[in-house]
């Protein structure tokens, strides 16, 4: 079985340490339109059965979902990967990214954000309701934001980011004023994740058990490592959304049992299929594969660099010449996903196409910079997570392909609950395998949210003063143009140390049965639930 990348990356979720960045960056727009604006897609459809169907959307019907990760709680403020589909549809957030990273209204229908990008004013949509009935205040932003930040909560990326105001003001029921002693460019990204839960169920006896919002489905049920039910919020405040009356996620733990039921139409959709069933049910006009390419998903290989040889940059230089991103993303993940070099998306600020392919397959390069480094004999373990096949698959090739230039490479295949243990903390010898995400936000936000590129107490062990110049002088620059060559500078330097080397863009994918419309991605990695309808 192939393990869902979601759940490794749920498993360094709460890792990332409180104190990573101060601050964090982007261009973002000082207002936005007043009325509601659907968010921008990247997402592809591919089969004969279009993602945007003719017709009208239809209302009612239960969607049946198959998924092999469950939530891990009932919480609304920790930054897990399963989270985004099972538990944002029952939220709200102030303001939500379109594809270029601009904020469009939500709960917050207009704001004003400060030339000096320190004090954000937020004026609150009029009317909306919590699922208890309950009209929401500017004082449930305060509370949100205070909670979302206490560390008791879990949230640590929640924490560093709620930590950015040092003043939060409520002059009235619909307006709240945040205030940074620092610019914060990248404010937005913090609204992007944070959801608006009511405080008087928060706080009160059932706090464990429910979940209330504003969004447009409610808790119906959560069995823990069987299903999760959501109803429609008949009263959300977006007229004509949700279209279904009810979802229901199914936990399983076997990807081919799920396959069967999805062919046997017991289910209409599956989170992340195994990539060989959605490259062989994706041209069959009873499916739909949707694709989203701006997940910010990716693949990489990360050097404890506290394990010579490893501390030299020209061997992880060396190490780096030696992957076959190509034959990878060809021949084991069958075309889903590009090989590239650099993290980020199309959609960034960060993006370079002109660097994405400086470490091509060059066994001969990697030979001569080893001998340049004077390394030889270099003996290093290769740890990966062994349920999940396709990175078992690239371990055999890397280990083959670093033996032929002198590199001998053991396989440590380990079990992921060990995996997540031994990878924040930099216990592994040698080379990891590992899983990642968050790079479709602002690129600094996107350290912080990283255990693997973090400033200090990272996955590789890394410390740099260059490092933590580049990213702090990112973090706090409000000019674009200025913002944008330090992000070249930052990449030529991630490039050069090869300290987290990529491999390749990893799309979210979601396979269902062509019965099924509106499948739509938002930035943060879910799908739009309101906008699903069954035909």
């Amino acid at each position: 079985m192939m393990i869902d990348r979601r759940q490794l990356l749920r498993c360094l979720a709460g890792s990332v340490g409180m104190s990573l960045l101060a601050a964090c960056t982007s261009p973002i727009p000082s207002s936005a339109p007043t009325a509601p604006n659907p968010t921008a897609q990247s997402s592809i459809a591919t089969s004969a059965t279009a993602a945007t169907p003719e017709g009208q959307p239809r209302s009612g019907g239960t969607l049946q979902i198959a998924t092999i990760t469950d939530i891990t709680q009932l919480e609304a403020h920790r930054l897990q990967g399963q989270n985004w589909n099972m538990i944002y549809p029952m939220f709200d957030r102030l303001t939500q990214y379109d594809a270029t990273l601009t904020p469009q209204p939500r709960l917050a229908q207009s704001w004003d954000f400060s030339t000096d990008n320190k004090t954000l004013q937020i004026h609150l949509r009029q009317g909306v309701q919590f699922h208890t009935g309950r009209e929401l205040t500017s004082d449930d932003i305060k509370y949100n934001i205070t909670r979302a930040r206490d560390p008791k909560t879990g949230a640590a990326q929640m924490v560093t980011m709620g930590n950015w105001w040092s003043d939060i003001q409520t002059p009235d029921k619909s307006t709240v004023v945040l205030t940074s002693e620092q610019p914060r460019p990248a404010a937005f990204d913090f609204l992007e994740y944070l959801n608006i839960i009511d405080s008087v169920t928060a706080e009160g006896p059932d706090a464990a058990t429910k979940l209330v919002g504003t969004g447009p489905f409610t808790l119906g049920e959560w069995v823990a490592g069987d299903h999760l039910t959501l109803n429609k919020n008949t009263h959300y405040w977006q007229s004509g959304v949700p279209y279904l009356d009810q979802i229901v996620f199914h936990i399983g733990r076997d990807q081919q049992a799920l396959i069967t039921q999805l062919e046997a139409g017991a289910i209409d959709a599956m989170d992340a299929p195994p990539v060989t069933d959605a490259v062989r049910l994706k041209s069959d006009p009873a499916y739909t594969l949707t694709v989203n390419s701006n997940t910010g998903g990716y693949n990489a290989v990360l050097a404890n660099t506290s394990v010579p040889p490893l501390d030299n940059k020209q061997v992880r230089q060396a190490l780096n010449f030696a992957i076959n991103r190509q034959r990878f993303v060809d021949s084991v993940l069958l075309g889903v996903g590009t090989a590239e070099d650099l993290v980020w998306p199309t959609g960034s600020p960060a993006y370079e196409a002109a660097k994405l392919n400086q470490y091509a397959f060059d066994l001969d390069r990697a030979r001569q910079l080893l001998t340049s480094a004077g390394a030889s004999s270099v003996a290093l373990d290769l740890t990966y997570v062994a349920a999940n096949s396709a990175f078992a698959q690239l371990a055999q090739i890397y280990q083959a392909d670093l033996g032929s230039i002198g590199v001998t490479a053991t396989l440590r295949p380990v079990d992921a609950a060990v995996w997540s243990q031994v990878t924040p903390k930099a216990q592994y010898q040698g080379l990891n395998l590992a899983p990642g995400g968050f790079a479709q936000v602002q690129p600094t936000t996107f350290f912080l949210f990283s255990v693997y590129w973090a400033l200090q107490n990272n996955a590789e062990a890394f410390d740099s003063d260059q490092y933590r110049q580049l990213i702090g002088a990112a973090s706090t620059e409000t000019d674009a143009a200025k913002r944008k060559q330090l992000f070249a500078q930052l990449n030529d330097f991630v490039l050069d140390q090869s300290v987290v080397m990529l491999i390749n863009a990893s799309p979210e994918t979601y396979l269902a049965r062509a019965r099924l419309h509106g499948q739509t991605y938002n930035m943060h990695q879910g799908l739009e639930m309101q906008q699903l309808w069954l035909g």
